[in-house]
């Protein structure tokens, strides 16, 4: 049988033996679920190894990339010091999310401290703006007014999700596209929006989106939405997908905080995104 439970054919009469019959089957079928999860599971755990594995290789080689780069900012003179310090906070971030994914299995709760949001999209704008520039997306980031996004959270945490969507909405803006960061706050929320000129998800998967392994890119992983959507629920938050005249990821946290009333609007432009929609927050 190797494994393989097949039913056996159940009587017409109405007897112990039909109910027994109908008990074995049953009990068969479980079994042979139980073979697929078992299955499943063994290949779910080799695949944890080799990509524990590769993870803890890829660490060690960005941390020595990181070094080397710092050795060389620190001994030359004539070099881009703002490119060089774009690279090395992209590393530095890499090299987080590495030692995230080898501690995955330890759950630990946001580090809060008083943190503004605003800021937090400011630091992600720079980060990614290389990537704009070279892919011919326009990026527009409106912070509100100063201090609006105030809350207490981990800032490293919310730069993760914030990255994910923004580097995953300049993928789908394309050349020639989009991107547009606005962060509002109410009494007792902050909200950051995300928006790009893209098509947005397949209709098949907007049910699935925030489920790990879901992409609908050909060589796409499917975890950063999911990534995304852990680090706003483990700060009380909610995640979501719609359509506002655009492709729009809306992130909403709950402000902890006391906070000040704004005094002046904080804008950022990398580029005029003259076609992104107005928006209500």
């Amino acid at each position: 049988m190797q494994g393989e439970f097949q039913p056996l054919a159940v009587p017409q009469r109405n007897d112990e033996l039909r109910d027994l019959i109908g008990s074995v089957n049953m009990l068969g079928d479980q079994l042979d679920e139980l073979r697929r999860v078992i299955k499943r599971s063994e290949r779910l755990s080799l695949l944890g190894q080799l990509s524990g594995g590769l993870a803890h290789q890829l660490r060690n080689s960005v941390t020595g990339a990181r070094i080397a780069m710092q050795l060389h900012q620190r001994h030359c003179t004539r070099v881009d010091q703002d490119s060089l310090t774009v690279a090395l906070r992209q590393l530095a971030i890499t090299e987080s999310h590495l030692q995230r994914f080898l501690s995955a299995g330890q759950t630990q709760p946001p580090r809060r401290e008083a943190c503004d949001l605003g800021q937090v999209a400011s630091d992600v704008v720079a980060l990614v703006s290389p990537s704009c520039d070279h892919r011919g997306v326009r990026l527009q980031l409106d912070a509100g007014c100063a201090g609006a996004g105030q809350l207490s959270a981990d800032a490293e945490l919310l730069r993760q999700l914030l990255l994910n969507l923004v580097l995953n909405a300049i993928e789908a803006a394309g050349s020639a596209g989009w991107v547009r960061i606005v962060v509002s706050a109410e009494p007792h929320a902050a909200t950051i929006r995300v928006l790009d000129s893209g098509a947005g998800p397949r209709d098949d998967l907007v049910e699935r989106l925030f489920e790990p392994f879901t992409t609908g890119k050909p060589e796409g992983i499917g975890l950063g939405l999911s990534v995304a959507k852990r680090i706003a629920e483990a700060h009380g938050g909610t995640i979501r997908y719609t359509r506002v005249g655009a492709t729009c990821f809306e992130v909403q946290l709950p402000r902890l905080v006391a906070v000040s009333e704004p005094e002046q609007p904080q804008v950022w432009n990398h580029a005029t995104a003259d076609n992104a929609p107005a928006l209500k927050s």
